[in-house]
């Protein structure tokens, strides 16, 4: 739509330690760190449909397809430990 590629993303170092989320920390430790990343831009996009915000994200064809907007997460009516569970293995 116009935008610089360079312009149009967001490039984050993020340090995530377990004394200050335990349970962020766990969830994302057991996974490789390519699915770390999937799983964190996952949780962000439930965090923003939960919180109430817009999350308009465009997807490239090797990540997952998140739920629109108009559709609740799965795990949104659940608790945080639910959300965070995201089935345990690590598979590259």
């Amino acid at each position: 739509m116009g935008h610089d590629e360079a312009a149009s993303k967001i490039v984050m170092q993020v340090t995530i330690t377990e004394d200050a989320s335990p349970a962020l920390y766990r969830a994302l430790s057991r996974l490789s760190p390519r699915r770390r990343v999937t799983r964190l831009k996952d949780l962000a996009r439930q965090g923003l449909f939960v919180d109430g915000g817009v999350a308009v994200v465009s997807q490239t064809p090797s990540q997952p397809t998140a739920p629109s907007v108009d559709t609740p997460p799965k795990a949104a009516n659940g608790t945080v430990s639910a959300m965070l569970d995201w089935g345990g293995s690590d598979e590259g």
